[in-house]
C-alpha cells in the first residue's frame, strides 16, 4: 500500500525517481520518470547513463548533466552531500520539457535521486521576462501555485490555484508575507545559513516545508525559487510549490517502519 501510494504521489507530484550504480553506469529509471519521458511502461526501464544523455538530453545541456553525475560519484564516501542541477530534455513525443533533478549516494555505494517535471516554472519566468500579461496567463492556468514574492518574503502576486490548494482566494494572501503561513518550526529553512551561497548567485533554491490552510491545517509544500535579477542585483524571487502531502507521509512512514525494524533487531541481539 505504501509502495502504491508513493507512486500516486509521485505521478501526482509530476515527479520520478532514478537508481544509478556508479561502477558500470546503468541507470534504473521508474516507471513515473519514464511518464516525464512521454513513455509509458508498468516497470522500470534500464539504460546506459550514456544513451539517456543522447537519446533525452539536448545537447547544449549534455556537459552540465554529466557534471551532475560526475559529482555524485565523486562524493561516493559522503553520503550526506546532494548534487542538484536542471536541465532540457527531448521527450518521446518530441516534447522539450524542464526537469530538475536531484541525487545522491545511498548506503549500498550506489546513487538514488528524483526528477521533476518544471516546465510551467520555466515557462512562468521567461514569460515573466518577456511579457507580465503573458507571466499571468500562464500562472492563472497552472495547477502548481506560483508566486512572486519580494526579497523579504511579501507576496507581490499569487496564482488561483492558490485557492485549490490552501483554501484562501488571492486577494487574502496578496501583499502579506509568506512566512505568515509557514508551520513554526519550519520558518527556519527560510532563512540563510553560513555555508548557504549569496541569492545573487544562486540559480534556485528548494525547500520543502509545511504550509496553513484556510482551514488551520497544514499540508507539505515543495517551492522551488528562482531569484530573478536586474543589473546583477535580486530584484524578486519566482516561486513554484507543489502539495507533496502524500510523498511526505509516504516517507515518514517509511522512517518510522526502518526506526522500529532497527529497534527490534537490537532487542534480538
Amino acid at each position: 500500500e505504501a509502495i502504491r501510494t508513493s507512486s500516486y504521489a509521485m505521478t501526482y507530484a509530476h515527479m520520478g525517481s532514478w537508481k544509478s550504480n556508479l561502477f558500470n553506469g546503468e541507470l534504473e529509471l521508474s516507471k513515473e520518470f519514464m511518464a516525464l519521458l512521454d513513455v509509458q511502461t508498468k516497470e522500470e526501464v534500464h539504460i546506459s547513463f550514456a544513451d539517456f544523455l543522447t537519446r533525452y538530453v539536448v545537447p547544449e545541456d549534455r556537459k552540465m548533466v554529466l557534471q551532475f553525475y560526475s559529482t555524485i560519484s565523486a562524493n561516493e564516501y559522503d553520503k550526506a552531500n546532494e548534487t542538484s542541477t536542471c536541465c532540457q530534455v527531448l521527450t518521446a513525443k518530441g516534447r522539450m520539457r524542464y526537469l530538475f533533478v536531484k541525487g545522491k549516494v545511498t548506503e549500498d555505494g550506489n546513487s538514488f535521486g528524483v526528477a521533476q517535471d518544471i516546465t510551467t516554472q520555466k515557462e512562468a519566468e521567461q514569460a515573466l521576462l518577456n511579457s507580465e500579461q503573458k507571466f499571468r496567463l500562464l500562472a492563472e492556468h497552472s495547477e502548481d501555485i506560483i508566486t512572486v514574492n519580494s526579497i523579504d518574503g511579501h507576496l507581490q502576486y499569487i496564482s488561483p490555484s492558490v485557492e485549490r490548494l490552501l483554501g484562501y482566494t488571492q486577494k487574502e494572501v496578496e501583499g502579506g508575507n509568506i512566512i505568515n503561513y509557514v508551520h513554526p518550526d519550519d520558518i527556519g529553512k527560510f532563512s540563510p545559513t553560513e555555508s548557504s551561497r549569496p541569492l545573487a548567485e544562486t540559480e534556485f533554491i528548494t525547500i520543502r516545508y509545511r504550509m496553513r490552510c484556510k482551514n488551520q491545517d497544514y499540508i507539505w509544500l515543495e517551492s522551488i525559487i528562482k531569484p530573478v535579477k536586474e543589473n546583477n542585483q535580486v530584484v524578486k524571487l519566482i516561486c513554484t510549490s507543489r502539495n507533496i502531502t502524500g510523498r511526505r507521509n509516504v516517507e515518514i512512514e517509511r522512517e518510522q517502519l526502518l526506526s522500529e525494524a532497527k529497534q527490534s533487531e537490537e532487542l534480538l541481539r
